[in-house]
């Protein structure tokens, strides 16, 4: 096993899957773009508005200027976004084009073929900082069919933890898989007994950091519950979920007090457990989505290394904004980003097939 390696797209195919295709809606845009000669981003958000979904405005006038961040748009100044107004607006003008398109026509092909949003199975997370998510999403899916464990996949813009913390360098992209249930944890954690639930450092409680507060509370309540029980590290995290002492903002902050008041290793929260030594946590694809996300690695190694599908995924991807070929596609990539959304405020029910706009 150690002698395998995860998959290592080209760097155009990363940066379009990073950049572009890990949002339906965002692709959608950039192949309208790629339709037009050029346009502003009012210009582009209204059309898709009107031609494709009246919820889609907001999201899709952010977008080209991410396409330029990701080397895959320019931009020049000209007058009068819109007609009757002088200000001056940008221009954008979408630029390697055939690069973009090759992965995310296989992108969106994959997504059709199995109903699944990109902005799930990809990363709810746009591209930061070197915007690895997405891509690292499929090389982590890849490296767990070939059995590489997390820490062995030697993935850009991590590095191994070690210490108190889970011996795994890709937490938050393997959280994220958990959460979306493609990915189970496997480990041989061994139950633990609470000794002195309290916190009794210096600084005031009310100033700790939000996770850290949520872990004290949980263990507090936890012994409560049931002072003798020798409690997982996940029935704690399932406790404080359930009482809403954490939430998606602090329930990474809280994993990691467990993992530092639990390790053996970590002289932080002393007293409050029994420390041991933490046993390596082991990932495994569901059976239920190991053909899927088999796929998904498939057709992204196949962007690179098969010319003929790679021509076909452009010329799909290039399709899905034509009215006369597949208005229903497009139709359906707006609505896969727009339900989805973590912003989005009021959004119209899915329609059914027959009230979907054709695009005329």
């Amino acid at each position: 096993m150690e002698s395998l390696s995860v998959i290592q797209p080209s760097e155009s195919t990363k940066d379009a899957i990073n950049w572009i295709g890990n949002n339906d809606l965002k692709a959608l845009a950039y192949i309208a773009l790629a339709h037009r000669e050029e346009s502003t981003a009012h210009a582009l958000a209204k059309e898709i508005n009107e031609v494709v979904d009246p919820n889609a405005y907001a999201s899709v006038s952010g977008y080209p200027i991410s396409y330029v961040k990701g080397g895959f748009a320019t931009y020049e100044w000209g007058e009068g976004g819109t007609p009757g107004n002088n200000y001056r607006a940008k221009y954008f003008r979408a630029i390697r084009v055939s690069e973009a398109l090759r992965p995310i026509g296989a992108l969106i092909g994959w997504s059709e073929d199995y109903d699944t949003a990109l902005t799930i199975a990809l990363s709810t997370t746009s591209s930061k900082g070197n915007g690895n998510a997405p891509i690292n999403t499929v090389q982590i899916l890849d490296g767990l069919h070939k059995g590489i464990a997390p820490t062995n996949m030697r993935l850009s813009g991590y590095s191994p933890r070690t210490g108190y913390k889970y011996s795994s360098a890709h937490n938050t992209r393997l959280e994220t898989l958990k959460d979306i249930g493609w990915v189970e944890e496997r480990s041989q954690e061994r139950p633990i007994r609470i000794i002195d639930p309290r916190y009794k450092g210096t600084h005031q409680f009310r100033s700790l950091q939000p996770g850290t507060q949520s872990f004290f509370k949980t263990v507090a309540l936890a012994s409560d519950l049931e002072p003798d029980k020798r409690w997982r590290r996940s029935e704690l995290e399932e406790l404080a979920l359930r009482s809403r002492l954490v939430d998606q903002d602090t329930v990474a902050p809280f994993r990691a007090a467990l993992s530092k008041a639990i390790s053996a290793k970590c002289t932080s929260f002393p007293g409050v457990f029994e420390k041991q030594e933490l046993q390596n946590r082991q990932f495994v694809v569901k059976e239920k989505f190991q053909e899927m996300t088999r796929d998904l690695v498939e057709r992204v190694v196949m962007v690179d290394s098969s010319p003929k599908f790679a021509k076909v995924s452009f010329d799909y991807a290039m399709s899905c904004y034509q009215p006369e070929k597949m208005p229903a596609v497009a139709y359906r990539m707006a609505k896969r980003t727009l339900n989805n959304s973590a912003h989005r405020k009021s959004i119209a029910p899915l329609q059914s097939s027959a009230e979907q706009p054709t695009m005329s």
